[in-house]
């Protein structure tokens, strides 16, 4: 790592290894190629030191390293058991090859510029390409968490009545979702919103510092559409789910009692936790998850 100027007073200056002095902002410590490109919001904010980017480049290596093993496995395992292709999972296959897609587009660029000291290295039109991968793979998750749920809620709350789900219909809404993220994530290249590289300096995405008309009404209008109307779908139909599971447990209950027997479930483990407890830590989970996960960026683009 040969820096000049700035950087190489922060990496062989004597400082304190975690930590700069205050002089050392965002602007003096970037290259002049990226100050071109780095919101001016940006420019008084304090530095990192270089050691904080060895440290977050090696979490990525090791998470995504963990999450691009895991997705693979997942592929793998669909693609060696024919039994488990089905339309159902045909979901959980586009969620699991979307999210390595993010890892193996994201990753690499993330990991450089961080062991190389924090600056992104890949010009303006590099960070756009990011962004614009990130936003794609990003909204077909989303996208995609709504399909299981109402799938889930088809097959549960619906059952015998709910038109069952074809492997053309799944194909047809996964395609429909991956044009549904083109669509968001395209939008900013053409002024619509904008992408830009974050005050981190090594990866990029939205522009949500910028408050001018068509940036913030590209934010309120994809953070209604892409997280409080997704989350609210996958709510209600968790929430019929775990209503239907209740009310059938209680039906067997009930008919168990006339039959004067303790359960209508044959073998039925008396120590294992009830269906409907089991249901509602799932729905609890998916929900709590899908808030870990997407909140944060959201409240902040916000």
């Amino acid at each position: 790592m040969n820096f000049t100027g700035p950087i190489a007073e922060a990496q062989h200056g004597g400082y304190d290894p975690w930590s700069l002095p205050d002089s050392f902002t965002l602007a003096s410590y970037v290259p002049d190629d990226v100050r071109s490109f780095l919101l001016p919001h940006w420019h008084n904010f304090k530095a990192l030191h270089p050691m904080w980017y060895y440290v977050m480049g090696l979490y990525y290596l090791v998470m995504g390293s963990i999450a691009l093993f895991g997705n693979i496995m997942v592929l793998k395992i669909f693609g060696k058991y024919p039994a488990l292709r089905t339309p159902a999972n045909v979901y959980v296959m586009n969620l699991a090859f979307s999210d390595f897609t993010l890892m193996l587009t994201l990753l690499p660029e993330c990991i450089w510029n961080f062991f190389l000291g924090g600056p992104w290295r890949f010009g303006e039109y590099g960070c756009y390409i990011h962004a614009f991968c990130g936003a794609l793979c990003g909204y077909n998750q989303i996208f995609t968490l709504v399909l299981i749920s109402l799938d889930r809620y088809n097959v549960i709350v619906k059952g015998f009545s709910g038109a069952p789900l074809t492997f053309n219909k799944a194909v047809s809404m996964i395609a429909l979702s991956w044009i549904w993220a083109l669509g968001w994530s395209i939008t900013p290249l053409f002024g619509w919103g904008a992408y830009a590289m974050d005050g981190i300096l090594g990866t990029c995405s939205y522009d949500y510092v910028t408050r001018d008309f068509m940036n913030r009404s590209h934010i309120t209008t994809s953070f209604t559409f892409n997280w409080v109307l997704p989350l609210l779908t996958i709510m209600f139909c968790y929430w019929f789910i775990v209503q239907a599971v209740f009310k059938h447990e209680e039906e067997l209950r009930a008919q168990a009692k006339k039959m004067n027997v303790t359960s209508l479930r044959s073998n039925q483990d008396q120590n294992t936790q009830s269906a409907e407890i089991r249901i509602a830590k799932v729905s609890i989970m998916n929900v709590s998850l899908w808030l870990a996960a997407w909140t944060p960026f959201a409240a902040i683009s916000m």
